[in-house]
Protein backbone atom coordinates (compact mmCIF):
# COMPACT_ATOMS: atom_id res chain seq x y z
CA UNK A 1 0.00 0.00 0.00
CA UNK A 2 1.00 3.60 -0.83
CA UNK A 3 2.50 5.01 2.07
CA UNK A 4 -0.11 7.82 3.96
CA UNK A 5 1.06 10.34 6.18
CA UNK A 6 -1.48 10.68 8.78
CA UNK A 7 -4.34 12.54 7.85
CA UNK A 8 -4.77 15.79 10.37
CA UNK A 9 -8.40 16.14 11.49
CA UNK A 10 -10.10 19.05 10.82
CA UNK A 11 -12.39 20.73 13.29
CA UNK A 12 -14.20 23.09 11.33
CA UNK A 13 -14.80 24.16 7.43
CA UNK A 14 -12.58 26.88 8.18
CA UNK A 15 -9.67 24.49 9.67
CA UNK A 16 -10.11 22.50 6.65
CA UNK A 17 -9.97 25.99 4.07
CA UNK A 18 -6.63 26.21 5.30
CA UNK A 19 -4.65 23.78 3.50
CA UNK A 20 -2.86 25.61 0.58
CA UNK A 21 -0.13 27.03 3.22
CA UNK A 22 1.23 23.35 3.06
CA UNK A 23 2.05 23.53 -1.00
CA UNK A 24 5.22 25.66 0.54
CA UNK A 25 5.98 22.91 2.55
CA UNK A 26 6.10 20.48 0.35
CA UNK A 27 8.24 22.01 -2.95
CA UNK A 28 10.32 24.80 -3.83
CA UNK A 29 9.73 28.13 -4.65
CA UNK A 30 9.35 27.50 -8.62
CA UNK A 31 6.25 24.88 -7.92
CA UNK A 32 4.47 27.35 -5.68
CA UNK A 33 4.80 29.60 -8.33
CA UNK A 34 3.52 27.60 -10.95
CA UNK A 35 0.45 26.63 -8.72
CA UNK A 36 -0.32 30.79 -7.47
CA UNK A 37 0.14 31.61 -11.49
CA UNK A 38 -2.16 28.47 -12.43
CA UNK A 39 -5.51 29.78 -12.06
CA UNK A 40 -7.68 32.27 -14.17
CA UNK A 41 -9.16 34.15 -11.14
CA UNK A 42 -6.30 35.78 -8.56
CA UNK A 43 -6.83 36.91 -5.26
CA UNK A 44 -4.96 39.19 -3.53
CA UNK A 45 -2.75 36.75 -1.68
CA UNK A 46 -2.16 35.24 -4.52
CA UNK A 47 -0.69 37.90 -6.19
CA UNK A 48 0.92 38.74 -2.83
CA UNK A 49 2.72 35.36 -3.00
CA UNK A 50 3.91 35.88 -6.29
CA UNK A 51 5.14 39.10 -5.57
CA UNK A 52 7.32 37.52 -2.91
CA UNK A 53 8.41 35.02 -5.26
CA UNK A 54 9.46 36.91 -7.49
CA UNK A 55 11.47 39.21 -5.34
CA UNK A 56 13.28 36.18 -4.32
CA UNK A 57 15.73 33.89 -6.20
CA UNK A 58 14.08 31.75 -9.08
CA UNK A 59 15.28 28.86 -11.06
CA UNK A 60 13.33 30.30 -14.44
CA UNK A 61 14.61 27.58 -17.01
CA UNK A 62 13.48 24.80 -13.98
CA UNK A 63 10.38 26.87 -13.18
CA UNK A 64 9.24 26.66 -17.21
CA UNK A 65 10.16 22.80 -17.34
CA UNK A 66 7.45 22.29 -14.58
CA UNK A 67 4.97 24.10 -16.16
CA UNK A 68 4.91 22.93 -19.37
CA UNK A 69 5.73 19.21 -17.45
CA UNK A 70 2.30 20.16 -15.44
CA UNK A 71 -0.06 21.28 -18.76
CA UNK A 72 -0.22 25.03 -16.92
CA UNK A 73 2.17 26.79 -19.15
CA UNK A 74 -0.73 29.01 -21.04
CA UNK A 75 -1.95 29.97 -17.49
CA UNK A 76 2.02 30.74 -16.32
CA UNK A 77 2.13 33.25 -18.70
CA UNK A 78 -1.64 34.82 -18.68
CA UNK A 79 -0.73 35.65 -14.96
CA UNK A 80 2.64 36.82 -15.06
CA UNK A 81 2.34 39.01 -18.40
CA UNK A 82 -1.33 40.08 -17.31
CA UNK A 83 0.00 40.84 -13.15
CA UNK A 84 3.93 41.25 -13.22
CA UNK A 85 5.05 42.13 -17.11
CA UNK A 86 7.93 44.16 -15.76
CA UNK A 87 8.91 41.40 -13.21
CA UNK A 88 9.86 39.15 -16.38
CA UNK A 89 13.51 38.31 -17.74
CA UNK A 90 12.81 39.81 -21.17
CA UNK A 91 13.76 36.39 -22.84
CA UNK A 92 11.83 34.36 -20.92
CA UNK A 93 8.63 36.97 -21.43
CA UNK A 94 9.96 36.44 -25.61
CA UNK A 95 9.90 32.56 -24.70
CA UNK A 96 6.33 32.60 -22.81
CA UNK A 97 4.62 34.76 -25.67
CA UNK A 98 6.02 32.54 -28.37
CA UNK A 99 4.25 29.06 -26.94
CA UNK A 100 1.57 31.04 -26.35
CA UNK A 101 0.88 31.65 -29.48
CA UNK A 102 1.42 28.41 -31.02
CA UNK A 103 -0.40 26.90 -28.17
CA UNK A 104 -3.60 28.88 -29.01
CA UNK A 105 -3.49 28.41 -32.77
CA UNK A 106 -3.22 24.42 -32.25
CA UNK A 107 -6.28 24.69 -30.21
CA UNK A 108 -7.91 26.50 -32.64
CA UNK A 109 -6.74 24.35 -35.50
CA UNK A 110 -8.00 21.28 -33.80
CA UNK A 111 -11.35 22.94 -32.55
CA UNK A 112 -11.94 23.72 -36.43
CA UNK A 113 -11.99 20.30 -37.42
CA UNK A 114 -14.14 18.84 -34.55
CA UNK A 115 -16.53 21.14 -35.79
CA UNK A 116 -16.25 19.82 -39.20
CA UNK A 117 -16.44 16.59 -38.05
CA UNK A 118 -19.36 17.21 -36.23
CA UNK A 119 -21.47 18.70 -38.96
CA UNK A 120 -19.99 15.65 -40.89
CA UNK A 121 -21.96 13.55 -37.98
CA UNK A 122 -25.02 14.97 -38.31
CA UNK A 123 -25.22 15.20 -41.93
CA UNK A 124 -25.16 11.68 -41.66
CA UNK A 125 -27.67 10.75 -38.59
CA UNK A 126 -24.65 10.30 -36.37
CA UNK A 127 -24.77 11.75 -32.80
CA UNK A 128 -21.40 12.14 -31.08
CA UNK A 129 -20.38 14.48 -28.01
CA UNK A 130 -17.20 16.18 -27.68
CA UNK A 131 -15.43 15.21 -24.79
CA UNK A 132 -12.36 17.14 -23.04
CA UNK A 133 -10.27 19.01 -25.20
CA UNK A 134 -11.88 22.24 -26.55
CA UNK A 135 -14.82 22.18 -24.44
CA UNK A 136 -12.67 22.05 -21.16
CA UNK A 137 -10.48 24.90 -22.68
CA UNK A 138 -13.74 27.27 -23.47
CA UNK A 139 -16.36 26.00 -20.64
CA UNK A 140 -13.52 25.67 -17.76
CA UNK A 141 -11.26 28.41 -18.52
CA UNK A 142 -13.34 30.52 -20.70
CA UNK A 143 -10.37 30.82 -23.48
CA UNK A 144 -9.51 28.34 -26.28
CA UNK A 145 -6.05 29.25 -25.43
CA UNK A 146 -5.39 28.37 -22.22
CA UNK A 147 -5.91 24.71 -21.79
CA UNK A 148 -3.06 22.75 -24.01
CA UNK A 149 -4.54 19.73 -25.92
CA UNK A 150 -2.89 17.38 -28.62
CA UNK A 151 -6.28 15.55 -29.56
CA UNK A 152 -9.75 15.38 -29.56
CA UNK A 153 -12.01 12.70 -27.92
CA UNK A 154 -16.05 12.36 -29.41
CA UNK A 155 -18.69 9.61 -27.17
CA UNK A 156 -20.64 7.76 -29.80
CA UNK A 157 -23.14 4.95 -29.48
CA UNK A 158 -21.40 1.86 -29.55
CA UNK A 159 -23.85 0.34 -32.24
CA UNK A 160 -22.74 3.65 -34.66
CA UNK A 161 -18.87 2.56 -34.06
CA UNK A 162 -18.43 0.74 -37.78
CA UNK A 163 -20.57 2.53 -39.36
CA UNK A 164 -18.81 6.24 -38.03
CA UNK A 165 -15.30 3.94 -38.64
CA UNK A 166 -16.09 3.63 -42.26
CA UNK A 167 -17.33 7.27 -42.79
CA UNK A 168 -14.01 8.66 -40.64
CA UNK A 169 -11.50 6.28 -43.03
CA UNK A 170 -13.63 8.36 -46.27
CA UNK A 171 -11.83 11.56 -44.47
CA UNK A 172 -8.56 9.91 -44.39
CA UNK A 173 -8.37 8.80 -40.72
CA UNK A 174 -6.96 5.37 -40.25
CA UNK A 175 -6.54 3.51 -36.60
CA UNK A 176 -3.75 4.15 -34.64
CA UNK A 177 -0.85 1.34 -34.88
CA UNK A 178 -1.55 -0.01 -31.27
CA UNK A 179 -4.22 -1.33 -32.43
CA UNK A 180 -3.64 -2.39 -36.00
CA UNK A 181 -1.00 -4.61 -34.92
CA UNK A 182 -2.71 -6.07 -32.80
CA UNK A 183 -4.47 -9.24 -34.17
CA UNK A 184 -8.29 -11.62 -33.72
CA UNK A 185 -9.30 -11.82 -30.25
CA UNK A 186 -6.67 -9.60 -28.65
CA UNK A 187 -7.76 -6.60 -30.68
CA UNK A 188 -11.30 -7.28 -30.19
CA UNK A 189 -10.37 -7.43 -26.02
CA UNK A 190 -8.21 -4.55 -26.54
CA UNK A 191 -11.28 -2.44 -27.83
CA UNK A 192 -13.89 -3.83 -25.62
CA UNK A 193 -11.71 -3.46 -22.31
CA UNK A 194 -10.60 0.00 -23.44
CA UNK A 195 -14.06 1.30 -25.26
CA UNK A 196 -12.42 3.60 -27.43
CA UNK A 197 -10.73 3.54 -30.65
CA UNK A 198 -7.98 5.73 -31.13
CA UNK A 199 -7.26 7.12 -34.76
CA UNK A 200 -5.31 9.59 -36.78
CA UNK A 201 -5.14 11.88 -39.95
CA UNK A 202 -2.17 13.29 -41.80
CA UNK A 203 0.49 11.49 -40.06
CA UNK A 204 -0.59 12.49 -36.44
CA UNK A 205 -1.95 15.84 -37.60
CA UNK A 206 -5.54 15.32 -35.83
CA UNK A 207 -5.30 12.84 -33.35
CA UNK A 208 -8.87 11.42 -32.74
CA UNK A 209 -10.41 8.93 -29.94
CA UNK A 210 -13.69 7.53 -30.69
CA UNK A 211 -14.98 6.21 -27.19
CA UNK A 212 -18.07 3.90 -27.06
CA UNK A 213 -17.33 4.81 -23.31
CA UNK A 214 -16.38 7.47 -20.81
CA UNK A 215 -14.21 5.34 -19.10
CA UNK A 216 -12.27 1.70 -19.26
CA UNK A 217 -14.27 -1.12 -18.45
CA UNK A 218 -11.50 -0.67 -15.13
CA UNK A 219 -14.15 1.69 -14.09
CA UNK A 220 -17.60 0.98 -12.98
CA UNK A 221 -18.64 4.40 -14.52
CA UNK A 222 -20.19 3.70 -17.47
CA UNK A 223 -23.94 5.90 -18.12
CA UNK A 224 -25.96 5.05 -20.91
CA UNK A 225 -25.23 7.26 -23.96
CA UNK A 226 -28.51 8.12 -24.71
CA UNK A 227 -28.95 9.37 -21.41
CA UNK A 228 -26.23 11.67 -21.77
CA UNK A 229 -27.39 12.65 -24.82
CA UNK A 230 -30.44 13.35 -23.85
CA UNK A 231 -28.47 16.12 -20.96
CA UNK A 232 -25.94 17.26 -23.99
CA UNK A 233 -25.24 21.27 -24.04
CA UNK A 234 -24.76 23.10 -27.38
CA UNK A 235 -21.63 25.40 -27.04
CA UNK A 236 -20.50 27.80 -28.75
CA UNK A 237 -16.30 27.22 -29.20
CA UNK A 238 -14.42 29.70 -31.78
CA UNK A 239 -17.98 29.93 -33.96
CA UNK A 240 -18.45 25.93 -33.89
CA UNK A 241 -21.09 24.71 -31.98
CA UNK A 242 -20.42 21.73 -30.03
CA UNK A 243 -22.40 19.09 -28.29
CA UNK A 244 -21.31 18.72 -24.54
CA UNK A 245 -21.52 16.60 -21.50
CA UNK A 246 -24.14 18.70 -19.33
CA UNK A 247 -21.93 20.66 -16.02
CA UNK A 248 -23.10 17.77 -13.72
CA UNK A 249 -21.50 14.71 -15.84
CA UNK A 250 -18.58 17.18 -17.03
CA UNK A 251 -17.37 17.73 -13.67
CA UNK A 252 -17.53 13.51 -12.86
CA UNK A 253 -15.73 13.09 -15.66
CA UNK A 254 -13.06 15.40 -15.30
CA UNK A 255 -12.67 13.75 -11.99
CA UNK A 256 -12.79 10.51 -13.47
CA UNK A 257 -10.06 11.44 -15.79
CA UNK A 258 -7.49 12.69 -13.12
CA UNK A 259 -8.00 9.91 -11.38
CA UNK A 260 -7.53 7.61 -14.33
CA UNK A 261 -4.20 9.55 -14.72
CA UNK A 262 -3.34 9.39 -10.97
CA UNK A 263 -3.33 13.05 -10.49
CA UNK A 264 -0.05 13.05 -11.74
CA UNK A 265 -0.23 16.87 -13.48
CA UNK A 266 -1.46 20.15 -12.39
CA UNK A 267 -3.40 20.15 -15.23
CA UNK A 268 -6.31 17.49 -13.99
CA UNK A 269 -6.28 19.17 -10.62
CA UNK A 270 -6.78 23.33 -12.43
CA UNK A 271 -9.70 21.44 -14.93
CA UNK A 272 -11.64 20.59 -12.00
CA UNK A 273 -10.49 23.90 -9.66
CA UNK A 274 -11.12 26.04 -12.96
CA UNK A 275 -14.59 24.00 -14.42
CA UNK A 276 -16.17 24.52 -10.55
CA UNK A 277 -14.96 28.02 -10.24
CA UNK A 278 -16.55 28.92 -14.01
CA UNK A 279 -20.03 27.28 -12.82
CA UNK A 280 -21.10 29.06 -9.37
CA UNK A 281 -25.04 27.57 -9.69
CA UNK A 282 -23.79 24.02 -10.29
CA UNK A 283 -26.54 21.84 -9.03
CA UNK A 284 -24.62 19.99 -6.32
CA UNK A 285 -27.39 18.02 -5.53
CA UNK A 286 -27.11 16.52 -8.32
CA UNK A 287 -23.36 16.18 -9.25
CA UNK A 288 -23.42 14.01 -5.80
CA UNK A 289 -26.61 11.98 -6.70
CA UNK A 290 -24.87 10.83 -10.35
CA UNK A 291 -21.61 10.03 -8.05
CA UNK A 292 -23.65 7.73 -6.19
CA UNK A 293 -25.56 6.28 -9.17
CA UNK A 294 -22.07 4.89 -10.21
CA UNK A 295 -20.56 4.60 -7.61
CA UNK A 296 -17.76 7.49 -8.16
CA UNK A 297 -18.52 9.63 -4.59
CA UNK A 298 -15.04 8.77 -3.44
CA UNK A 299 -13.20 9.04 -6.96
CA UNK A 300 -15.74 12.95 -7.27
CA UNK A 301 -14.75 13.82 -3.50
CA UNK A 302 -10.82 13.31 -3.89
CA UNK A 303 -11.09 15.63 -7.32
CA UNK A 304 -12.76 17.95 -5.46
CA UNK A 305 -10.67 18.11 -2.24
CA UNK A 306 -7.70 18.36 -4.69
CA UNK A 307 -8.83 21.42 -6.39
CA UNK A 308 -9.06 22.80 -2.59
CA UNK A 309 -6.24 22.07 -1.29
CA UNK A 310 -4.30 23.37 -4.41
CA UNK A 311 -5.91 25.99 -6.32
CA UNK A 312 -8.59 27.51 -3.37
CA UNK A 313 -11.53 25.67 -5.18
CA UNK A 314 -14.80 26.87 -3.37
CA UNK A 315 -16.86 24.15 -2.48
CA UNK A 316 -20.57 23.99 -0.79
CA UNK A 317 -20.29 23.16 3.14
CA UNK A 318 -21.97 19.98 2.70
CA UNK A 319 -19.15 19.08 0.26
CA UNK A 320 -16.46 19.70 2.41
CA UNK A 321 -18.55 17.74 5.11
CA UNK A 322 -18.21 14.72 2.44
CA UNK A 323 -14.81 15.14 1.76
CA UNK A 324 -13.87 15.76 5.63
CA UNK A 325 -15.92 12.25 6.48
CA UNK A 326 -14.55 10.11 3.62
CA UNK A 327 -10.98 8.66 5.63
CA UNK A 328 -9.70 7.79 2.35
CA UNK A 329 -10.04 10.92 1.08
CA UNK A 330 -8.11 13.11 3.02
CA UNK A 331 -5.48 10.34 3.01
CA UNK A 332 -4.94 10.68 -0.36
CA UNK A 333 -4.96 14.39 -0.64
CA UNK A 334 -2.56 14.52 1.77
CA UNK A 335 -0.33 11.76 -0.02
CA UNK A 336 -0.62 13.91 -3.35
CA UNK A 337 -0.20 16.96 -1.84
CA UNK A 338 2.84 15.26 -0.70
CA UNK A 339 3.62 13.72 -4.48
CA UNK A 340 2.83 16.08 -6.91
CA UNK A 341 4.83 18.85 -6.25
CA UNK A 342 7.90 15.67 -7.01
CA UNK A 343 6.27 14.53 -9.51
CA UNK A 344 7.96 15.62 -12.46
CA UNK A 345 10.97 13.34 -10.47
CA UNK A 346 9.76 10.48 -9.72
CA UNK A 347 8.47 9.63 -13.29
CA UNK A 348 5.61 6.97 -13.63
CA UNK A 349 4.05 5.36 -11.04
CA UNK A 350 4.81 1.99 -10.55
CA UNK A 351 2.52 -0.74 -11.89
CA UNK A 352 1.78 -2.01 -8.03
CA UNK A 353 1.33 1.41 -6.40
CA UNK A 354 -1.11 2.61 -9.20
CA UNK A 355 -3.71 -0.40 -8.52
CA UNK A 356 -3.41 -0.07 -5.13
CA UNK A 357 -4.32 3.72 -5.49
CA UNK A 358 -7.06 3.02 -7.82
CA UNK A 359 -8.19 0.38 -5.64
CA UNK A 360 -8.74 2.43 -2.68
CA UNK A 361 -10.52 4.89 -4.65
CA UNK A 362 -13.09 2.41 -4.94
CA UNK A 363 -16.39 2.91 -3.51
CA UNK A 364 -17.28 -0.68 -2.90
CA UNK A 365 -16.35 -4.34 -3.11
CA UNK A 366 -18.27 -4.88 -6.14
CA UNK A 367 -15.73 -1.97 -7.75
CA UNK A 368 -13.11 -3.45 -6.07
CA UNK A 369 -13.73 -6.48 -7.73
CA UNK A 370 -14.50 -4.84 -11.35
CA UNK A 371 -11.17 -2.94 -11.47
CA UNK A 372 -9.37 -5.78 -10.09
CA UNK A 373 -10.32 -8.22 -12.57
CA UNK A 374 -9.82 -5.49 -15.86
CA UNK A 375 -6.36 -4.57 -14.36
CA UNK A 376 -5.07 -8.16 -14.70
CA UNK A 377 -6.82 -8.61 -18.39
CA UNK A 378 -4.88 -5.54 -19.67
CA UNK A 379 -1.87 -6.92 -17.68
CA UNK A 380 -1.97 -9.84 -20.03
CA UNK A 381 -2.96 -8.46 -22.80
CA UNK A 382 -0.33 -6.19 -22.68
CA UNK A 383 2.49 -9.01 -22.87
CA UNK A 384 0.56 -11.07 -24.91
CA UNK A 385 0.37 -7.93 -27.58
Amino acid sequence: MPHFRKHRAQSSVGAWRNMAPQVQENSGPEFEMVVRCARTRLRPSDQEHIGRLLAGELDWEYLLRLANYHGVRPLVHRTLVTAFPEALPQDIRAGLDRQAHATSALNRFLTKELGRLMRLFEANDLCAIALKGPVVAQWAYGDLGLRPFIDLDILIRKEDLVRLQALLAEEGYKPFEQVTRRRGLNRKLYLWQGRQLPMQRGGGTFNLDVHIGIMPLLYYYAPDFDTLWRRTRMITIDGEKIPSLDAPDLLQMLCYHGEKNRWETLKYVCDVAEFVGANPELDWEEVMARARVTHGERILLLGLSLAHHFLDATLPVHVSDAIRADRYVGRLTDFFADRLPRQIDLGITPLKERVRLHMLLQNTLKTKARYGFFALLRRLMDVEA
